[in-house]
């Protein structure tokens, strides 16, 4: 997955357009218990009064174009806080807030090379099975 986990929960993002990011709910949590203020650089959640995250973004969004809701939100243990973010400019995030800790995303935009990952004997079982599928002789 292209994202991570922190203290305050989890996230996930596209490369283009934006970050999705999930904040568990206390017990009985409904909608005008959560406030969510975004600025283009920084965000704060306020849940029952109380401050849950707040910090420096790691890239500028779309204020206007950013949204939040309660998914499962039948008011027990399991609902979420889900904040759509609208990223201002495509790219991967490392982190969601500067405070948290970075993940590599080096790899993010590499191909899955399911042959590279094969060991020597399973390399060599695919190529018999496609042999045996064109049928094409295999050397024993």
């Amino acid at each position: 997955d292209k994202g991570g986990t922190c203290p305050w929960g989890r996230w996930l993002q596209d490369k283009e357009e934006t970050v999705l990011v999930h904040i568990p709910l206390p017990e009985g949590c409904i909608g005008r218990d959560v406030k969510v203020n975004f600025s283009k650089k920084s965000m704060e959640v306020t849940i029952f009064g109380m401050s849950v995250v707040k910090g420096e973004l790691f890239d500028g969004i779309d204020v206007d174009e950013s949204v939040w809701q309660l998914v499962n939100d039948k008011g027990d243990a399991k609902a979420e806080l889900e904040i759509t973010l609208q990223k201002r400019s495509p790219g991967w995030w490392n982190r969601v807030f500067l405070q948290d800790a970075a993940i590599d995303t080096s790899r993010f935009d590499d191909v899955p090379n399911i042959i590279g990952q094969m060991k020597e004997h399973e390399l060599q079982s695919s190529r018999e099975m496609v042999a045996r599928m064109f049928g094409w002789e295999t050397r024993g």
